[in-house]
């Protein structure tokens, strides 16, 4: 009897020993795959990092550059200097431009059907030769109109009310509708796919519903749903501003989950805010810029009518006033959390192109309380621009050549003579302080 019990106890502490054993090997794995996944997460964390945005620079002093220019490697490295030495601090280019083409590779991702590419460049290297220079890396999309794919995809155009397709322009396909599902689904999955680059923001330009043609021959798609609803009671009817500020807030949330700042341009006249312009492009600041940490008004002098608003000033050759103006009326209508960075005109058509037209348009942005500027010139000739810009940074330093080919159009060799009244202030730098005097209000 004892012998059994004696047998019984070893059997059982055989069989905790072996449990302990079982535990002990079975725990390890356990233990190695926690670790493993620590691990996993640490490797994951440092290319998270490697995507840190650079913040948006205290006053933007931007340049606008196309697709083309940035893959000219001399000419693009050349422009990257030069911009550094006058103060540029932020470099805007373009990867969709108006014919529609991508020019960085989108044709693996399977959520993008429609958009055309013509490979240029791969982003992440043109984002890291503009941050090799300490500057601040814009990629701009062109939204809504797109040439190549309009010409080849009926089923995304404008309708047309007497049937077939609505043009801008006769026989000449180059809008897509803003408001169709498949055409704003591409468009996302192209703003996810570039969120997860190395760029610091996305710009929207063309963010809008066409304004010339025949409009009222136009049948959009939103307009198609708001009549197929009309009995029911539950349905909130839709208008272009609201197709546009719905779009935007699908974005931001994109952007937002890839941490990537999201902007957008609106038309010159826009920052006015008639009742007509809101209707005609959908473009409701009030609207918009709760998804965006930017707002872009194009605001060049050349662009309006000589008698805008009943205007009787010379704004073609001091574009001060209505700069400011618009920029005001602009920022009345933003959400507090969007700057109003306007985009200034760095080119010559229909103006007098000189230091003093550029300086007019600084002195609005600074006297507008806005915090930068974008400088547009559609061929990127920057070469006098650039100096100007140098010497607006360091005035007590620096003085820009008077005299230069006019790289902008056909004219003659052009030299810089200072105005007899200039339409706004010499200055001390591009910050200094926005209090006026007698003489400066008898200048506006």
């Amino acid at each position: 009897m004892k012998k059994k019990f004696v047998i019984i106890i070893v059997i059982a502490f055989a069989i905790i020993l072996i449990g302990y054993v079982f535990f002990a090997m079975t725990k390890k794995p356990k233990e190695s795959i926690i670790n493993k996944a620590i691990k996993e997460e640490q490797t994951i964390i440092p290319e998270k990092i490697g995507l840190t945005r650079r913040p948006t620079p205290d006053f933007v002093q931007a340049l606008y550059l196309t697709a083309y220019t940035v893959s000219n490697t001399n000419k693009f490295e050349t422009i990257l200097q030069r911009a550094k030495s006058s103060g540029i601090n932020t470099i805007v280019f373009d990867i969709k431009e108006m014919e529609g083409y991508v020019s960085h590779p989108i044709k693996d991702n399977p959520n993008i059907k429609y958009l055309n590419q013509n490979i240029l460049w791969n982003i992440d290297d043109i984002v890291k030769r503009i941050h090799s220079h300490d500057m601040v890396a814009v990629v701009r999309i062109v939204q809504f109109f797109n040439i190549s794919s309009a010409k080849m995809h009926q089923n995304l155009l404008i309708e047309h009310k007497g049937g077939g397709y609505w043009h801008e322009k006769p026989a000449r396909p180059t809008w897509l509708d803003p408001s169709l599902p498949a055409v704003q689904s591409d468009l996302i999955a192209l703003i996810d796919m570039l969120g997860k680059t190395n760029v610091d923001e996305i710009q929207l330009d063309y963010v809008r519903f066409p304004t010339e043609g025949n409009l009222a021959n136009a049948s959009f798609y939103f307009e198609r749903e708001n009549a197929k609803h009309m009995q029911d009671s539950t349905y909130i009817k839709k208008e272009k501003r609201h197709v546009i500020s719905n779009y935007l807030q699908d974005l931001d949330k994109v952007c937002k989950e890839n941490n990537v700042r999201l902007t957008a341009d609106i038309f010159a006249i826009v920052a006015w805010q008639h009742n007509i312009d809101i209707k005609n492009t959908g473009q409701d600041i009030a609207m918009m810029t709760p998804y965006l940490s930017q707002l872009h008004p194009m605001i060049y002098s050349s662009h309006f009518a000589s008698n805008f608003n009943y205007r009787s000033d010379d704004f073609y050759n001091k574009p001060y006033s209505i700069v400011k103006e618009g920029l005001l009326l602009a920022k009345e209508k933003t959400a507090p959390n969007c700057l109003v960075i306007p985009y200034l005109q760095a080119f010559s058509w229909k103006v007098n192109y000189t230091k003093q037209y550029l300086f007019d348009q600084f002195r609005a942005t600074v006297d507008s309380d806005c915090k930068g500027y974008i400088l547009w010139n559609a061929g990127n000739n920057y070469n006098r621009t650039l100096d100007w810009v140098r010497e607006w940074n360091n005035p007590n330093t620096y003085t820009a050549p008077t005299e230069y080919k006019d790289t902008d159009s056909n004219k003659k060799p052009i030299k810089e003579t200072a105005p007899q009244k200039p339409d706004s202030l010499k200055h001390k730098s591009k910050l200094d302080s926005l209090k006026h005097t007698d003489e400066d209000q008898s200048q506006q």
